[in-house]
């Protein structure tokens, strides 16, 4: 009986992480985005211009590392560079809910890009 719970856990993983198939960095290095030193900026600078900058699948790379809270560099961010954006868009849903925000617009504040987020 517990074997379509487990299925079904493993088939929700397997759609959540198929775009990783698409990713620039998917033949790359694995040492270049789990630096011992991750927050040495020049890491994450070489990790960006050379794979994440131009990624087709920056974005949900971004919200997998987000929500999973990983460590390493995901979509050219480090893990203090992504409790930035968590806290930055806990602050946007907060002031949302307080001003009596629409559903549409809470909903919206996850759709912000990396770029705008991280500046």
């Amino acid at each position: 009986m517990g074997g379509g719970r487990r299925n079904y856990l493993q088939s929700d993983l397997d759609e959540a992480t198929d775009w990783m198939d698409f990713a620039a960095c998917r033949t790359a290095d694995p040492n270049l985005f789990f630096p011992e030193k991750e927050d040495d900026l020049s890491i994450v600078a070489k990790a960006s211009v050379g794979y994440c900058a131009d990624c087709p699948v920056r974005e949900p790379c971004l919200e997998y590392a987000l929500s999973q809270f990983v460590r390493g560099i995901w979509a050219g961010t480090n893990y203090r560079q992504r409790c930035h954006i968590r806290r930055k868009r806990e602050k946007a849903a907060a002031r949302q809910l307080n001003l009596g925000g629409s559903s549409s617009a809470r909903a919206d504040h996850g759709s912000v890009s990396a770029a705008a987020e991280a500046g």
